[in-house]
C-alpha cells in the first residue's frame, strides 16, 4: 500500500512538472502595464492578440512555438510579453479597445513595440518551430546595444 501511496504520489508531481514546464513565459494582460515595463526595463514588447478557446492557428501557435524553451528563453530576456486571450464571447472592453487601437482583424496578431510603445513590426503564427519564429522576432526586434561599442566623437560625427 505505502509502495502504491509513493507511485501515485510519483505520478502526480511528474504530471504537475510538465503542466508547469509548458506554460507560456510570464506576461501582462495588460498593454499599459506592459508599456511600463518596457520603457522602466528598455525592452520592445511583444503584445499577442490570441484566442486559444477557438482559435485553430492560436492554438498551434502556443503548442509549437509559446510554450517551448527556445522561445522562453528568448522572450524572457530580450522583451516585456503581454498576451490579450479574447474568449470565443464577451471579451473585456479593455481589450476590444486596444484591438480596435492597434486595428487587429485577425488572430493570432502579434504586434511588436518599442521600449516607448511605438509599434515597429507586426507578425502571426509562423510554421517551423521556435527557432525559426525567434529568428523573425530578431529581424524587427532593435539590435541591442554592444556592451562594447563607444558612443560616436560628436566633433568628428558632424563633419
Amino acid at each position: 500500500m505505502k509502495f502504491l501511496n509513493l507511485l501515485l504520489t510519483m505520478a502526480g508531481l511528474m504530471v504537475a512538472t510538465s503542466q508547469l514546464s509548458a506554460a507560456p513565459v510570464t506576461s501582462f494582460k495588460d498593454v499599459d502595464k506592459a508599456k511600463a515595463a518596457a520603457k522602466e526595463q528598455k525592452k520592445p514588447v511583444f503584445l499577442l492578440f490570441t484566442g486559444t478557446e477557438w482559435c485553430h492557428w492560436c492554438q498551434k501557435l502556443e503548442a509549437e512555438v509559446l510554450t517551448k524553451k527556445e522561445f522562453k528563453d528568448y522572450a524572457q530576456a530580450s522583451m516585456i510579453t503581454c498576451v490579450l486571450d479574447f474568449p470565443s464571447a464577451g471579451a473585456p472592453k479593455k481589450f476590444q479597445g486596444w484591438q480596435k487601437d492597434y486595428k487587429v482583424s485577425g488572430f493570432p496578431t502579434v504586434i511588436i513595440l518599442d521600449s516607448e510603445g511605438k509599434q515597429i513590426g507586426q507578425t502571426g503564427y509562423q510554421a517551423g518551430g521556435p527557432e525559426k519564429y525567434v529568428e523573425s522576432l530578431k529581424k524587427i526586434l532593435p539590435a541591442a546595444p554592444k556592451a562594447d561599442a563607444k558612443p560616436a566623437d560628436k566633433t568628428t560625427a558632424s563633419k
